[in-house]
């Protein structure tokens, strides 16, 4: 449930913080993460420097990335670069039609 997910957004990072790690090779990004652990699912979105060896230093701009740690197969990692305005719209009304769908699979 969204409201379950802690969230930490650039607010509180200075101009100085970010060109600072930038300089660096470290540059931040907005990352969003989730964990299962012991029946407990948790998930939170915050700022993180990347770093130069971190998969998610790939992505520019409106990249997105997505990797999974996996028992079987390790890591699994889906990088889609430079997403537009219209997959970002189908990814919603993807949302929307399976909520939908789970609605009336719960009220049958």
């Amino acid at each position: 449930m969204p409201h379950m997910v802690k969230r930490e957004g650039i607010r509180d990072l200075t101009l100085e913080d970010i060109r600072t790690a930038a300089m660096a090779g470290s540059p931040f990004r907005l990352v969003s993460q989730a964990n299962r652990g012991h029946g407990d699912l948790t998930a939170d979105v915050r700022p993180r420097k990347i770093t130069s060896d971190d998969i998610l230093h790939v992505g520019r701009g409106t990249t997105s990335i997505l990797s999974f740690e996996t028992e079987a197969m390790g890591t699994i990692t889906l990088v889609e670069h430079a997403s537009t305005t219209r997959q970002t719209a189908y990814g919603v009304l993807s949302d929307l039609i399976t909520i939908l769908q789970q609605r009336r699979t719960i009220a049958s």
